[in-house]
């Protein structure tokens, strides 16, 4: 009951089937090292930091164009233009996963 418990609280904060895995074996391991389970979880907010990051900026860029839609029977609407440009070029696409598309940082300034 308890290794449920602990795989429903890993999953609401987004582990991967993976990480689960290596963190219910820490879990387990009465001689773990807390730097182990602390490394996974550090990895684990730098990609949901970036994730956000990559959230807030499409948020943005629909909110940008939506603020700019005029919403009436016109034909014109800066959404649909918006789309039909080319994202910005520091912006890397990579394939959907999980239904959520998953953006590159820009890292050529790193």
């Amino acid at each position: 009951m308890h290794g449920l418990r602990f795989i429903s609280r890993a999953r609401d904060l987004g582990f991967s089937v993976e990480q689960m895995g290596d963190l219910l074996a820490l879990w387990r391991d009465r001689s773990r090292a807390s730097a182990d389970v602390k490394s996974i979880a550090l990895e684990h907010i730098r990609v949901l930091d970036e994730k956000a990051k990559a959230l807030k900026a499409m948020s943005d860029t629909l909110r940008h164009l939506a603020d700019n839609c005029h919403g009436d029977g016109r034909p014109d609407c800066p959404i649909i233009e918006g789309f039909a440009q080319a994202a910005p070029t520091s912006v890397k696409r990579r394939r959907p996963r999980f239904g959520v598309t998953d953006v590159a940082p820009d890292r050529s300034h790193a």
